[in-house]
């Protein structure tokens, strides 16, 4: 079910009219919107062993709205039907002249799913290089999310080496473009050596570098988590080594609430920390769901244990992962310190090395007695941004007193 909704931009929920809604109801639709589903299609199946009662119907839409307010920003359609007899499939069922909405197969084939490919972030994870005699050398794959032109500056990882690219190869013809999700074969203009598992992306736009996790997991196999067992952690085309350091918290499908546990069984959902045995090139799932997302097999009998989504990673330092990757000074004005540490939170939870400073707390240390107003205290300022960044770190400032 989850590597089915991975792919899916809608969710059909079926419920019995005689049940309502189960357990099972609410941990398929926590799951679809664990996996990034906005789309609601709740369908209240067999309305004709209930007389079709409106009653039947409503109580279950109530029932199923307080549980769906947990979740986050669905858009939910309700359509009572008979799959038996037919009733709201196709054509509008005159049994239940109380419904006034669309009928199943109208609402599917008029839905707005649109929005769901992240078209912004280019994203070629290599699956394959292709030696095609002479000079040809190109790299083969699916363009994971975003869009790639003829001639852009993009970078190599994990070298962090830099080009443009020359080609965009397939077999009918060369193409000026390409977009996720097509597969097509880039060419670069330098020679530079890629495998498998490497990825290209734009110059100015890389994926997190990161060997740490933070995901919910879908755990999909009869066998519990073992904690710090080694699992094979597949993410794009690259595989790597892998182990849960610790269920952060399960979740309750019944109420979405959080419960401690040490690990995770068959259909329990929790999140977890994760560290790998070699970085990989990751974005945060709400973002990006082809980068974001990753499978848990089981080396020892080759069986799919879990699904993962990414919410957070702690990023290979750069100047051990891509040499090229600078790390920045970013400045705000003393009376937008509520921005600032918004920045820098969202820095932080993405995966950047940073740190934040502001006047109080340069005044509580380094600049203890130094004259805000002072050139001093502007050379401090500078002083310290310096030595961070030239470390790989970022430095998010807030002060009205920072001259550069």
């Amino acid at each position: 079910m989850a590597t089915g909704a991975s792919n899916a931009s809608l969710a059909l929920i079926l419920i019995d009219a005689r049940n309502g809604v189960l357990i099972q109801t609410k941990r398929h639709s926590f799951i679809s919107s664990l996996l990034g589903i906005r789309n609601f299609v709740v369908a209240v199946n067999k309305m004709d062993l209930v007389d079709y009662s409106e009653d039947v119907f409503e109580d279950i839409v109530n029932d199923f709205n307080s549980f769906a307010g947990k979740l986050s920003g669905e858009s939910i359609y309700y359509i009572p039907i008979s799959a038996l007899k037919g009733d709201n499939i196709i054509e509008r069922s005159e049994n239940m002249p109380w419904y006034k909405g669309s009928t199943l197969l109208d609402y599917l084939e008029n839905v707005n799913v649109s929005g769901r490919l992240n078209l912004n972030d280019f994203r070629f994870p290599v699956q394959y290089v292709n030696w095609g005699g002479g000079d040809f050398r190109g790299y083969c794959g699916t363009v994971a999310s975003g869009v790639v032109h003829k001639g852009d500056s993009v970078r190599v990882l994990p070298s962090g080496k830099t080009s443009q690219i020359s080609r965009i190869v397939t077999y009918d013809a060369d193409l000026d473009y390409a977009f996720a999700p097509m597969a097509v074969t880039l060419c670069l203009e330098d020679d530079i050596d890629l495998s498998r598992g490497d990825m290209i992306a734009r110059a100015d736009d890389l994926p997190a570098i990161s060997g740490s996790l933070e995901a919910n997991v879908v755990w999909m196999d009869s066998e519990p988590m073992n904690i710090r067992k080694d699992y094979l952690i597949k993410h794009t085309t690259s595989t790597v080594k892998g182990n849960f350091e610790e269920v952060l918290h399960e979740f309750d499908p019944d109420d979405i609430s959080m419960k401690d546990s040490d690990f995770l069984s068959l259909n329990e959902i929790g999140k977890v920390r994760l560290e790998l045995k070699k970085p990989i090139f990751a974005d945060i799932y709400s973002e990006n769901r082809n980068t974001g997302s990753f499978i848990v097999i089981d080396p020892l009998t080759n069986r799919t244990a879990a699904a993962g989504m990414i919410t957070r990673y702690s990023q290979v330092s750069p100047d051990k992962a891509c040499k090229d990757v600078t790390a920045k000074v970013i400045r705000y004005p003393g009376d937008k310190m509520q921005e600032a540490q918004e920045r820098y939170d969202h820095l932080s939870m993405h995966g950047t090395h940073c740190i934040y400073v502001d006047d109080d707390l340069l005044q509580e240390t380094i600049c203890k007695n130094i004259p805000v107003d002072s050139e001093q205290y502007s050379e401090a300022i500078e002083d310290l941004c310096k030595i961070v960044t030239r470390s790989g770190v970022s430095v998010v400032v807030c002060s009205d007193y920072l001259n550069s």
